[in-house]
């Protein structure tokens, strides 16, 4: 879309001219309002009037960006079909002369519209809660269909679960044997006697 920047008055208020609203909803005064016209008979926009509604959207918040300072932006439509007219009496006297004015223009309609957003920690807890468990239901679907739909099964099966020999050595893992092998030395250290052997003493009494 074409974003056009709003004119500012001196205490910087918003105002657009009405010839910037007909152009942003690409409708001609001079053009034919085809809903209310006739056959062979063109009324233009002049004649019967129009609304244009001017949308007011602001946020807090910008995808991708998460929370920003409030901004706001103006997005106006062209209400197809629709006409405006407005009859303002001038009495000259009350209740026995006036002047009738028919006036047909263009009337603006203004709409505010807006998003406030707020960290929850409830509702944070909740989405986090239904995420994991929809990321556990999934996690199931696709082992099950992976392992027991899927023609080529027999190949996840492999890729999925090792197969190990059902021995002794195969059934003890490494650390296993070397805390007994630590056990072992132990054992051995302990059957050691303190002092060395020697060979008996000989005392000579001569």
């Amino acid at each position: 879309p074409c974003y056009i920047q709003p004119n500012r008055t001196s205490n910087h208020q918003d105002f657009f001219s009405l010839d910037a609203l007909l152009r942003a909803v690409d409708i001609d005064l001079d053009g034919c309002n085809e809903e209310l016209s006739n056959e062979g008979q063109c009324k233009t926009y002049r004649e019967t009037g129009a609304t244009i509604l001017l949308n007011i959207y602001w946020s807090d918040f910008h995808a991708y960006h998460g929370m920003v300072e409030p901004y706001y932006y103006y997005a106006p439509k062209f209400l197809a079909g629709s006409s405006f007219k407005q009859n303002i009496p001038f009495y000259d006297t009350y209740r026995k002369s006036r002047t009738l004015l028919n006036a047909h223009g263009v009337r603006v309609a203004v709409l505010l519209t807006g998003d406030y957003h707020e960290f929850n920690v409830v509702q944070f807890s909740v989405t986090l809660t239904t995420a994991l468990g929809l990321l556990a239901v999934a996690t199931t679907i696709v082992d099950t269909l992976m392992l027991y739909i899927l023609p080529e099964k027999q190949r996840y099966q492999k890729a999925k679960y090792e197969e190990e020999e059902n021995t002794s050595t195969s059934s003890v893992s490494q650390p296993d044997l070397r805390f007994q092998e630590m056990l072992i030395m132990e054992e051995n250290e302990l059957d050691q006697p303190l002092l060395p052997d020697t060979a008996p003493m000989q005392i000579d009494h001569g």
